[in-house]
C-alpha cells in the first residue's frame, strides 16, 4: 500500500513539473509572437547640439518624436556645451527612424524657489524658447535617424 502511494505521489510530482514547464512554454512563446518582442530594436548611439543666438544651450531639454509607429521616443538634455547624448528607454541610443524634434530651455534662474524649497514642488520654471518647439505637432524641427548616424546636425535656434 505505501508502495502504491509513492508512485501515485511521484507521478502527481511528475505531472505538476510537466504542468509547469508547458505553463511556461505558452507563456514565452505568446510573449514572442506580441509585436517588439522577439526582435530587438537597434538602437544607435546619436549625439547633437543645440544653440540659441548663437551660443550653446545649457540644460535645455530635447526629445525625438517618431513619426512611425513602432518606434519610441527619444531624448536628452544639453550640458554647458550644448551637446546632447540621446537615450530610449534608459539605454542610450534611438532606434533609426524619422523624428520630429521638440525643444525646451527651462530658465533654472527663475524657479519659485521658495515654493521649490519647502514644497517640492514639481513647477517647471519658464522655457527660455517661449514654447516654439515644444509642441511634437507645431514643431519646425525634424531629425533623421540611420543606422550609421552617429550625430545630428546642431540645432541653431533664434
Amino acid at each position: 500500500m505505501k508502495e502504491r502511494r509513492m508512485k501515485l505521489v511521484q507521478k502527481g510530482h511528475q505531472l505538476t513539473q510537466m504542468l509547469r514547464f508547458m505553463t511556461c512554454s505558452l507563456l514565452l512563446l505568446s510573449c514572442l509572437s506580441l509585436p517588439g518582442c522577439s526582435e530587438t530594436k537597434k538602437l544607435v548611439p546619436v549625439t547633437g547640439s543645440v544653440k540659441v543666438k548663437g551660443k550653446w544651450a545649457d540644460g535645455a531639454n530635447v526629445i525625438l518624436h517618431p513619426e512611425e509607429a513602432g518606434i519610441g521616443n527619444a531624448s536628452g538634455v544639453t550640458d554647458d556645451t550644448g551637446t546632447f547624448t540621446l537615450v530610449s528607454s534608459l539605454q542610450e541610443g534611438v532606434q533609426p527612424g524619422k523624428y520630429r524634434v521638440t525643444i525646451t530651455w527651462p530658465d533654472e534662474s527663475k524657479r519659485k524657489k521658495e515654493a521649490f524649497e519647502q514644497m517640492g514642488s514639481n513647477e517647471d520654471p519658464p522655457d527660455q524658447l517661449k514654447g516654439r518647439y515644444a509642441s511634437p505637432k507645431d514643431t519646425p524641427l525634424k531629425a533623421e535617424i540611420a543606422a550609421d548616424t552617429t550625430e545630428i546636425p546642431a540645432f541653431e535656434l533664434e
